[in-house]
């Protein structure tokens, strides 16, 4: 199940239970875990494509170098 599913489901869960009760801090409380959670796992996402992209580029700098010597 990708994130973005599990996401909108948890916001309908949370908008449903808004609707059943009262308890308006712990709705709120959820839905900014779960939006601090997504914002972790894009970060987390980014982080790794840059660090695949600076693997790559010490790999081909690093045959440059062993071919120009």
């Amino acid at each position: 199940m990708k994130f973005a599913d599990l996401y909108k489901k948890f916001k309908k869960e949370a908008y449903a239970t808004s609707l059943e009760s009262h308890k308006t801090e712990a709705t709120e409380g959820r839905i900014v875990d779960a939006w601090m959670v997504h914002q972790t796992i894009e970060t987390n996402k980014r982080l790794v494509s840059a660090t695949w992209v600076l693997a790559i580029a010490t790999i081909a700098l690093s045959i440059i170098s062993l071919f120009t010597k």
